[in-house]
């Protein structure tokens, strides 16, 4: 076996354009990424895994293996994608992320535009769990698992819509665009949506096989598959042929580390979420509030809300955004401050508990954190934006500050975010503080 890249664990990687060809009986596994027994838990966290290419000449030959996907894992202790962004790769005979044997777990992550055959492949004895994870416009169809008796796969919060069926060997004909299940062993579905996906461009069916519905999805076109019943447990479904409107938007940057569907004001996914089960956040990062269901939550923006920043002396606000992983495992997350004045000194703080405090000792901006706030003021932590008024800080999660110590965070907890920052209004010696921002942390 052959490898194009590397197989590793990563954080905030890109892994861009390797291509791998097999030729007679050879098999290629993974233009990207390989995993192969033996290799031991594999990370990959805020990771973009794009326009790799495997190609095996011989696959349409009987008897030849397969070009394997720009991600494979065969065997494998475990394999964990977090925030990442799988597109624009393609593969003879294998999706974008090709499991066997191999346990798998898919956090906050888009698979899209990949080709032949589809987005995501599992097969073997390789128990899965996807979670607010968006597979969009993939070509061969999204989601394609064949699992033994006792192996369990769950998705939670997913959004599988636009891909098509169509594939370089003709139509596969059995429809399941968005999720295509073989095997005894059925695939456990909550807060998730199937819809609007294609088969040469034209209506399919979204899910084919056997599923078990934990409440709160919508099925655009439920095909032949089972499990689904309109109005039991919150599901929403359509009818084979008739498929419900799922007021899903094009699949786009709306924020967060990966691209996302938006819902149309009319979507009936709206609210229609479970408040129990639904993740905290939605795929870009972005608490929920009444949950809708799939991947992306309507209204959410991430900011505090209540808390609006204040412009400065450029006559913009300033904006902090999150950048890296908030997996508190992979300890890369990253605090960007920008529109900020240019060589403004500023400091980042950190606390539990958003609120609104309009002009605290006199700044001209808002803080948007109450309780107990600490600050990032360690040596080389305080520093000046660039010229293009920008400054990051990358966050030692195992050492988030307070007032009177350091804390290690902890899956699931939620933090608050701010930057203030120093300015010159009119002459006069000033401060300001850019927008909050909230991270729900992941494991």
């Amino acid at each position: 076996m052959e490898s194009g890249a590397l197989y590793a664990s990563l954080v905030d990687s890109t892994l861009s354009s390797n291509t791998v060809y097999a030729y007679g009986a050879s098999l290629v596994a993974g233009s990207a990424v390989f995993v192969e027994a033996g290799a031991g838990p594999v990370s990959l966290s805020a990771c973009r895994i794009i326009g790799n290419v495997g190609i095996n000449d011989s696959y349409m030959s009987p008897g030849f293996g397969p070009t394997g996907g720009a991600l494979f894992a065969n065997n494998g202790d475990s394999l964990r994608l977090v925030e990442c962004r799988v597109t624009g790769n393609t593969a003879t005979g294998a999706a974008a992320i090709d499991i066997e044997g191999t346990p798998i777990e898919i956090v906050d992550t888009e698979v899209s535009s990949n080709s032949f055959p589809g987005g995501i492949r599992i097969s073997g004895a390789s128990p899965a769990t996807l979670v607010n994870t968006t597979v969009s416009g993939n070509v061969g169809g999204g989601i394609f698992t064949n699992l033994p008796a006792g192996t369990a796969v769950t998705a939670i919060g997913v959004t599988s819509s636009a891909n098509d069926t169509a594939s370089a060997l003709g139509s596969l004909a059995y429809g399941g665009g968005g999720w295509y299940h073989m095997g005894p062993e059925p695939v456990a579905l909550s807060n998730t949506i199937l819809a609007g996906n294609l088969n040469y461009g034209f209506p399919e069916s979204d899910a084919t096989g056997s599923f078990v519905s934990l409440g709160h999805n919508l099925i655009g076109d439920p095909g032949v598959s089972t499990g689904f019943v309109d109005g039991i447990g919150g599901d929403i479904v359509g009818s084979p042929g008739v498929p419900v409107a799922d007021g899903l938007l094009p699949l786009e940057d709306r924020g967060g580390p990966t691209r996302t569907h938006g819902l149309s004001a009319t979507s009936p996914a709206i609210d229609a979420g479970d408040l129990t089960s639904a993740p905290p956040a939605d795929q870009r990062g972005f608490p929920r509030g009444i949950p809708d269901i799939g991947a992306f939550e309507r209204g959410a923006s991430g900011e505090v809300a209540g808390c609006t920043a204040v412009p400065n002396s450029t006559g913009a606000a300033g904006v902090l955004d999150l950048g890296g992983s908030r997996s508190v495992s992979a300890n890369g997350l990253r605090l960007e401050a920008s529109a900020l004045p240019p060589g403004a000194f500023a400091l980042f703080i950190a606390g539990r508990t958003s609120g609104f405090v309009p002009h605290p000792a006199g700044s001209d901006g808002n803080l948007c954190l109450t309780g107990a706030i600490g600050r990032f003021n360690a040596p080389g932590q305080v520093l000046p934006s660039n010229a293009a008024g920008e400054l990051a800080l990358d966050v030692d999660l195992d050492a988030l500050p307070t007032p009177s110590s350091f804390v290690a965070a902890a899956p699931g907890e939620t933090w608050v975010f701010q930057a203030w920052h120093r300015d010159v209004v009119a002459g006069a010696a000033s401060s300001n503080f850019t927008t909050g921002r909230v991270a729900v942390l992941l494991p």
